[in-house]
């Protein structure tokens, strides 16, 4: 939930910058762009350039856990048997009345990393929500993957050359930058077959 919420607040930020639904452009930040230069003309990467390169590879990062989250919710909770043991269960009633206890009381501004609770306060709009995102998952998340790729090979992230590190010794930064959004996995739900 926390990886879904990050990223529906990122892509909320983004519409007010004239976006559309979802952020579907990464990495297009100048120094992301730019990249280490030709041989002939290198590019030193200086400290902004850096902290573009880390900001434009986190929001990556954001929407590419938050799509695989939302692919991941959508196929849990339409899994053949999940609503029905939820209903006897005795439903979502419990959670949403906790998760409109949160956001009445203001909770998710004083505790920014439970905000996630603020999907929850209408059970039925949030699975509508995920019903209508998933069709943009695999675009968005196909999107990330290849920019991130592209990031890599245009730092040479993996390159053991020391003239290349001693000239761009944040080239490793970038590296460990990339190689961390690749802890964020979900399981795949397989689609069960009729036997």
């Amino acid at each position: 939930l926390r990886q879904i919420y990050d990223f529906y607040q990122f892509n909320k930020e983004k519409q007010k910058e004239g976006t559309g639904s979802f952020v579907t452009e990464f990495c297009v930040r100048q120094a992301s762009r730019r990249g280490l230069g030709t041989k002939d003309s290198p590019i030193v990467l200086s400290d902004h350039d850096l902290n573009e390169i880390l900001v434009d590879i986190d929001e990556a990062h954001i929407s590419l856990a938050g799509a695989r989250a939302c692919k991941f919710m959508h196929d849990l909770l339409n899994w053949p048997g999940v609503t029905e043991a939820i209903q006897n269960s005795g439903g979502w009633g419990k959670v949403e009345t906790y998760a409109k206890m949160f956001v009445g009381d203001g909770l998710e501004h004083a505790s920014t990393e439970e905000a996630f609770w603020t999907l929850l306060e209408d059970i039925d709009a949030f699975i509508l929500r995920l019903d209508k995102d998933v069709a943009y998952t695999s675009k968005i998340e196909q999107a990330c993957q290849d920019r991130l790729r592209l990031i890599w090979t245009r730092f040479r992230c993996g390159t053991k050359k020391t003239s290349v590190l001693r000239m761009n010794p944040k080239i490793t930064v970038i590296g460990e930058h990339l190689r961390e959004g690749k802890k964020c996995v979900f399981p795949s739900i397989a689609k069960v077959r009729p036997q």
